[in-house]
């Protein structure tokens, strides 16, 4: 039985002519935003390089000129802190990603350049690192050559990293990231990002599994 079915409820349902109509998203996740309408939610701030561009249209929509790395980071960090020990952070998009390392990452500052963050990255390879050390990579476990699907990371304690590509996991035990319980998400293109070019549907926060394990409920010996 599929309780959040994208015909009446769920993340984003795209079958409807009203965008996002049965979306219960809101009422589902610790944060959440389908970036209906036209405006940014005032639970975002963003910040754009001169040579990117941010718009909401049903969507929130990134893109970043095809010359060089200066001024091209486009992105936005969600307001309110997280408790980081027990979340998850998610998007869904789809697009042409820039060879910047990040689809979705986790701040300790509502800044586009200040405090450690962990991120998901595409040609730079996945893995964390802070502003200005770098990535600890972890290489490219994914392949997301298609540009379309559901980015996830978490940041539950020191050494207990993680990041995911359509529910698929990697873990890292680096030990050296100085860790926050209390972080901004963020969805951005990336510090140099030429050529990207991004429509991320909704985003996120919900409540990391207990053990990592994600409980099934049985009715009647079917899986819920």
């Amino acid at each position: 039985t599929n309780l959040l079915n994208t015909v009446n409820d769920g993340e984003a349902p795209q079958l409807s002519s009203t965008y996002g109509e049965y979306d219960d998203g809101a009422s589902v996740f610790n944060a959440y935003s389908n970036f209906a309408g036209t405006t940014l939610p005032s639970t975002f701030t963003s910040y754009v390089g001169s040579n990117a561009a941010l718009s909401v249209s049903n969507g929130l929509h990134l893109t970043v000129n095809n010359d060089g790395c200066t001024d091209t980071w486009a992105g936005v960090v969600y307001n309110n802190p997280i408790n980081s020990a027990n979340s998850i952070v998610e998007t869904y998009s789809s697009g042409i990603r820039g060879p910047g390392p990040e689809d979705v990452g986790i701040y300790t500052a509502n800044s586009d350049t200040t405090g450690g963050y962990a991120g998901v990255a595409d040609t730079w390879g996945w893995g964390y690192g802070t502003i200005s050390g770098g990535y600890g990579n972890i290489g490219n476990p994914f392949d997301i050559s298609s540009g379309t699907g559901i980015a996830s990371i978490y940041w539950i304690g020191q050494g207990n990293e993680g990041i995911g590509w359509n529910y698929d996991f990697v873990s890292s035990t680096d030990g050296s990231e100085t860790w926050s319980s209390s972080l901004y998400p963020s969805i951005q293109t990336g510090q140099c990002s030429p050529g990207a070019n991004m429509e991320y549907y909704w985003f996120r926060v919900r409540a990391y599994p207990p053990n990592g394990v994600m409980p099934n409920a049985y009715f009647g010996g079917d899986l819920a």
